[in-house]
């Protein structure tokens, strides 16, 4: 079993650092289509929502963009 960092959601999110960006959703990827039982730890998902509501709150992203992310996540 794998379970997910805040780190990797919020790399794969975030379009400012493209490298670590690419890593992230090839890493993320590579997860969802190995053998492997990938978990969310409730605590995680707590940190990317809340560090996604800083970004609105600073105009780096809209709600919808929340949502967006949110629904591809899942």
């Amino acid at each position: 079993m794998i379970a997910v960092d805040t780190n990797i959601l919020v790399y794969a999110a975030d379009a400012s650092e493209p490298e670590k960006q690419r890593l992230a959703v090839e890493f993320l990827e590579d997860l969802w289509t190995g053998n492997d039982s990938v978990i969310l730890p409730w605590q995680v998902a707590v940190e990317y929502v809340a560090c996604l509501r800083r970004w609105e709150a600073r105009g780096r992203i809209e709600r919808r963009g929340i949502f967006s992310r949110w629904q591809t996540l899942q």
